[in-house]
């Protein structure tokens, strides 16, 4: 898998201003990190992850989902995931979210 070419971050796009620290930011440090994109690329909330730029496959997505159970302290069990997680970054965050307990 080639990623895309690193673009530089526009502060400017609404969907792409979250506040440092929230579940899509920390998920898109995540995907800059795994995927050797860089500190600078832009990921859109609603970039899809399978079958857009980044196109990811099994072994991409199984070494998201372990960096994912490390950052953010969750279990991911088999068959919980499907490629609907992976839809886009937003997808993502909201399942993240849904794995955490509530406080």
């Amino acid at each position: 898998m080639t990623p895309p070419p690193p673009q530089p971050a526009d502060s400017s796009s609404p969907r792409s201003v979250q506040a440092p620290g929230t579940t899509i930011e920390r998920v898109k440090t995540v995907l800059r990190r795994d995927l050797k994109l860089g500190p600078d690329v832009t990921i859109a909330d609603d970039m899809p992850l399978a079958g857009g730029d980044f196109d990811l496959d099994s072994l991409d997505m199984l070494l998201l989902l372990t960096s994912i159970e490390k950052e953010f302290g969750v279990r991911i069990t088999d068959g919980s995931v499907g490629r609907e997680v992976f839809a886009s970054v937003a997808t993502l965050g909201a399942f993240i979210e849904s794995m955490q307990p509530r406080s």
